[in-house]
């Protein structure tokens, strides 16, 4: 297949590049002006161009077989808040209904475990999860559940949607805001996390980097239309998290325990110096509300469907460390 492709080089989108290139299907990749795009295959045609501006995406998207989008506003904070909506939300609809107007086959959306919500209890949650709506913990879980509403919107209208959602991603790859758990390695060995919010029972769904590229290839080529499909790996707490992190990176283990309540009032001050400085805050209260709750996801349907692989945690992790020169 000819394929669009968004976020090319992201940190899952320069592994899906390299496995849809492997796999011998055609690339054009949007690629901002200001973004590096020398790790990307060399026989990709490489297209210039802002996610804003319809008649660009319309001519990029022009002759292929399908669209695969992963292009995101990811961050926690962001002073222009309009930001999270014209990017994740507005331009994922404008590039679907541009699909849809040039008869593309496969709409593959690439959102996030967030756009669901929280899981209910202590259970991994599957796909049937829908997102209950306000209030949402921070912009980017908001915008990605009403993006995904929105697609599933114009699924009804003909567009053939095919949905993948990945956890935590982790594991070798571009430094961007997307890595969160090399950033957390860096803290830990600098000795810059104090502890860990909560009591650390908290659960998350972690993806190596390598199965989510995988995942969204087969899913691409196999998934059935008008289906999500959870791309995820490992549910840990936050303690065992830390735990692992710890032993296997060599470096203290954070063992203190922050209040929820300690932790939302430091994100509220660091809000209110944001807005001053410029500075973007080294916590908010939505990142504070989003460790009130479980993150905890199943991929069995998407093993089921698609052969899809779940990586073990230590494995990925030791994957993770060789690529920063941190592992002994």
């Amino acid at each position: 297949m000819k394929i669009f492709l968004t976020g090319a080089t992201g940190y899952l989108g320069q592994a899906v590049a390299r496995n849809l290139n492997i796999a011998g299907h055609r690339l054009r990749c949007l690629v901002r002006r200001a973004s590096d795009a020398s790790k990307l295959p060399e026989d990709a045609e490489i297209v210039q161009g802002s996610l804003t501006d319809s008649a660009f995406l319309a001519a990029g998207v022009q002759g292929c077989d399908a669209v695969c989008h992963l292009a995101a506003f990811v961050q926690n904070w962001a002073a222009d808040r309009r930001l999270f909506d014209l990017v994740n939300i507005e331009a994922s609809e404008r590039l679907a209904r541009i699909a849809m107007d040039l008869k593309c086959a496969r709409f593959l959306y690439v959102s996030s475990f967030m756009a669901l919500g929280p899981s209910p209890g202590q259970e991994p949650a599957g796909e049937e999860l829908c997102h209950p709506g306000p209030p949402y913990r921070n912009d980017y879980e908001r915008s990605k559940a009403l993006a995904l509403d929105r697609l599933e919107r114009l699924a009804v209208e003909g567009l053939p949607l095919i949905t993948v959602l990945p956890g935590v991603l982790y594991g070798p790859g571009a430094a961007t805001a997307g890595n969160h758990v090399s950033a957390v390695i860096r803290q830990l060995r600098a000795k810059q996390i104090p502890g860990l919010l909560g009591n650390g029972s908290q659960l998350w769904t972690y993806t190596y980097i390598e199965d989510a590229a995988a995942g969204v290839l087969a899913a691409l080529e196999q998934g059935r239309i008008g289906e999500r499909y959870l791309l995820g790996g490992p549910v840990l707490s936050m303690g065992e998290f830390a735990r692992r992190v710890s032993v296997l990176a060599q470096c203290p283990e954070p063992r203190r325990r922050i209040p929820l309540w300690v932790g939302w009032l430091q994100g509220a001050l660091e809000e209110m110096w944001a807005v001053f400085s410029g500075r973007t805050p080294a916590i908010t209260r939505g990142v504070v509300n989003v460790y009130r709750r479980n993150w905890a996801f199943t991929s069995e349907k998407a093993m089921r469907e698609l052969g899809y692989t779940l990586t073990d945690f230590d494995t990925g992790l030791k994957s993770l460390l060789r690529s920063l020169g941190e592992e002994s």
